[in-house]
């Protein structure tokens, strides 16, 4: 359950609310998700699609450690199934409604993709990171790499008192490149 109940800018810094107070704050960075409550109270910005998938930890290891497999169907409306050694278990995911569970499942989950990444990162002390600013690739639905790379150029551009520097990072970023979400739609 959501634990941030509300963002606000107050100008000269930031009040966030959540179930046990509030906190305030002089910077921020939003990194809450696919659903970011950041981005829609201070940006007023979403990403263009969301893609719902389904993900599983299967208790039998289906691929070696060494192993990615991807799964291309019509069945998956130009998306994919994935599987990945995870520890002792295998992650499989799909889109949602692409395919019935199948194997030893140990775990289910369901979470969303934002697919179509925002121009603006930064509004004034305030920047977002990975899935809340849409910093997914279109074609592979990859995103923890760009977050990983986000979070660390946005922490450096705070270690200056910089955020612009971020925002230019963004921009010029080849993973904020509009072909990717062209060739996606097509």
């Amino acid at each position: 359950e959501d634990c941030l109940l509300d963002v606000r800018d107050g100008g000269d810094g930031f009040t966030i609310r959540t179930k046990t107070g509030e906190v305030s704050c002089d910077w921020m960075v939003g990194a809450d998700g696919a659903f970011s409550r950041v981005r829609s109270n201070l940006f007023q910005d979403r990403p263009r699609s969301m893609i719902a998938v389904k993900q599983f930890l299967l208790r039998h290891k289906a691929v070696s450690d060494d192993t990615i497999v991807f799964h291309y169907h019509s069945r998956y409306q130009g998306g994919y199934r994935w599987e990945f050694p995870c520890g002792e278990y295998t992650n499989m995911g799909y889109p949602k409604g692409c395919q019935e569970p199948y194997g030893d499942i140990e775990e289910e989950n369901g979470r969303y993709i934002p697919i179509g990444a925002l121009r603006e990162v930064v509004k004034g002390r305030c920047c977002l990171v990975g899935d809340a600013a849409g910093m997914v690739n279109p074609v592979s639905f990859g995103g923890i790499r760009v977050a990983l790379l986000s979070g660390r150029k946005a922490a450096d551009s705070l270690a200056k008192g910089d955020l612009e520097a971020y925002q230019s990072w963004w921009i010029d970023s080849p993973y904020s490149l509009p072909a990717f979400y062209e060739a996606y739609l097509q």
